[in-house]
């Protein structure tokens, strides 16, 4: 009996190999950079909105919200150090386009 691999959780990509995984972590980290362009771009038009209202309630949450945005940078940099750490990633990203 042959039994197909399972797709890698969250991905939709089947393999139970390195790659297979390696691929589904770098979709992640796609997923994870979109994320964070949009509340990026989020708290640049509240701060936008802040100053120009002179809003003071506002850029406290811009401000408070930043944390947040900080967080998810470092956590997709770090990420990003992991697997380019890994040997097969760094040698030709062209294969994770």
């Amino acid at each position: 009996m042959v039994v197909s691999p399972a797709p890698v959780p969250g991905t939709g990509i089947t393999g139970t190999g390195t790659g297979a995984r390696q691929r589904a972590r770098v979709d992640d980290l796609r997923v994870e950079i979109v994320h964070l362009a949009s509340l990026t771009v989020d708290a640049v038009v509240g701060a936008t909105a802040a100053i120009t209202g002179h809003d003071a309630v506002e850029a406290d949450a811009v401000i408070r919200d930043d944390d947040a945005i900080d967080a998810l940078r470092h956590s997709i940099e770090d990420e990003c150090l992991r697997l380019l750490a890994r040997p097969g990633i760094a040698g030709d990203p062209r294969r994770y386009r």
